[in-house]
């Protein structure tokens, strides 16, 4: 005998449920859910970034804010004659399958606003993760690259002379509900994997004032033109940080594809850089700067890397590694010089299907005939009214 307990918060509360619903024959057959899919959204440099900033001697201090921002997108759709309840990205891993539905707890998520839609296209949902929800601690993190670089032979002082960026894993789920009128819900969820940049900022240099001595005119140093070079003596070049960006950091489409990354490298000095991007340890890119001058700035160059249609919707994952050497301009010979911080980006894509269709059909639906009947159906969109959820009671199954 299936005993089920079935528990749903009505529309206007906060959770996707209260608890979970427990049934010795639910499956995954006869879901009235036919698809969810989540994806990256817009491009924006401070996505999934956070910097921590460094107060007497410690990383304890979250300098870009109470939130994370993300930029995702959803689509969903049902099958028959069902209509789409919820289309939600959670931050984290929310298990929804068929009747079974883990526990939103207090875990953040967005939704997309529907009524009476069989499905929505890919639709922009801008996230702001309050920081105390990722599920880490960025200050920790920090100090934990610290405590790192200190067992390797550095100083305290050297690793917090300048930034470094840690990458942390995490996921987000979309999550859609299906039902027809009066019938139960069901669910399917989608994952994606992502990273959040947590940068450790460097400490600020101390301002020392200097007393004016009486009677003794001071020789001011005569700088010259470049960065760091002032008849005090001559400072090299020197690489503090770098890393790899990607337009699309988990790309689902057509293919063929040319997808654009850009290589950062910011330095102090004048000088020669030249770097290479391994995918998985395979030697992808190669670019080379032989007139590198930057005061503490940032320089960038984009390339492209191409992937090619292979298992379709096979998620295919990548881990660029970027290996960058420099060299000062009065360096002479071949003395060039490794820069050693492991850069890594992990990143994803899933090649799909081209979908077929006719134009001029009298089949209706704006003259589109798909080919397979079922999604074709999927187009109908109900009138323009909005009408409130029906709220179902909360029945116990004896």
């Amino acid at each position: 005998m299936n005993v089920r307990k079935v528990l749903r918060n009505s529309s206007k509360t906060a959770g996707l449920l209260a608890c979970c619903v427990f049934s010795s024959g639910a499956s995954a057959l006869g879901n009235p859910v036919d698809y969810v899919d989540v994806r990256n959204g817009g491009i924006n440099i401070n996505n999934g970034k956070v910097e921590v900033k460094p107060v007497n001697g410690n990383y304890s201090h979250i300098s870009s804010g109470n939130t994370v921002s993300f930029s995702k997108e959803i689509k969903a759709g049902c099958k028959g004659s069902s209509y789409l309840k919820i289309a939600r990205i959670f931050f984290g891993h929310m298990s929804a399958e068929g009747k079974i539905v883990e526990s939103a707890g207090d875990a953040y998520y967005k939704g997309v606003p529907q009524a009476n839609v069989v499905s929505i296209p890919y639709t922009n949902v801008n996230m702001a993760v309050p920081v105390n929800k990722i599920g880490f601690s960025p200050a920790q993190i920090c100090q934990s690259m610290l405590q790192t670089k200190i067992n390797q032979g550095q100083s305290k002082a050297q690793v917090m002379s300048q930034d470094f960026t840690v990458f942390k894993p995490i996921k987000f789920s979309g999550v859609a509900a299906c039902a027809k009128p009066g019938k139960d819900w069901h669910y399917k969820t989608d994952y994606l994997n992502d990273t959040m940049r947590v940068v450790c900022k460097a400490a600020p240099k101390p301002s020392i004032p200097m007393a004016p001595l009486k009677g003794i005119k001071a020789n001011t140093p005569n700088i010259q033109d470049g960065p760091g070079e002032i008849n005090a003596g001559y400072q090299p070049l020197v690489i503090t940080q770098a890393n790899i960006l990607a337009e699309t950091l988990n790309y689902t489409g057509s293919c063929p594809k040319n997808l654009k990354f850009t290589v950062r490298i910011k330095g102090q000095g004048k000088g020669g850089v030249k770097y290479s991007v391994l995918d998985n340890g395979s030697y992808i890119h190669n670019g080379v700067n032989n007139t590198f001058e930057q005061n503490g700035d940032w320089w960038q160059e984009q390339f492209t890397f191409k992937v090619n249609p292979g298992n379709i919707n096979q998620l295919v994952n990548h881990k660029f590694t970027l290996k960058i050497q420099y060299r000062d301009s009065k360096a002479q010979g071949l003395s060039w010089k490794p820069f050693n911080d492991g850069t890594e980006l992990q990143w994803s894509h899933k090649c799909t299907p081209q979908a077929k269709f006719q134009m001029g059909s009298p089949q209706g639906n704006g003259g589109i005939n798909y080919n397979n009947p079922k999604q074709a159906s999927q187009m109908k969109i109900a009138p323009e009214q909005i009408s409130p959820e029906p709220q179902k009671p909360a029945r116990v199954a004896r």
